[in-house]
């Protein structure tokens, strides 16, 4: 049988948190939980994942931050990685994808839509 697939979220809202790994993990995923940027890094040096699913405002080190830092090594570049924010704006949006989000997510988002792009992300990457 397959291993779940491995998704590391970076949230620092208790409820999203909350919200987001019951329904990742009631979708099949494997699901770890990182409350900043910094707290991120050290997973990800540690562990492997197959995605990760971050917001953008968080103090410490942002999601942008984290993105451009993912992206930026050798050994995690090519980790999917999705960027969750309540910042709507067209520029926000661009600023996302130029750090190297595969996809950037307004707040509030369908969960169920949100696994949909998981997986299709996750198939992508095979």
């Amino acid at each position: 049988m397959q291993q779940p697939y491995h998704i590391l979220v970076v949230e620092d809202e208790p409820a999203m948190q909350i919200l987001l790994r019951h329904n990742l993990a009631r979708a099949g995923f494997g699901v770890t939980v990182a409350t900043n940027g910094i707290e991120a890094q050290g997973l990800l040096e540690g562990s492997s994942f197959d995605l990760i699913c971050s917001d953008v405002m968080m103090s410490g080190m942002d999601g942008m931050q984290l993105c451009n830092w993912v992206k930026s090594r050798p050994m995690l570049g090519s980790i999917p990685f999705v960027l969750l924010s309540s910042r709507a704006q067209q520029g926000d949006r661009e600023a996302g994808l130029e750090a190297g989000a595969d996809i950037y997510m307004t707040k509030p988002f369908d969960v169920e839509q949100l696994v949909v792009v998981l997986r299709q992300l996750l198939e992508e990457k095979k």
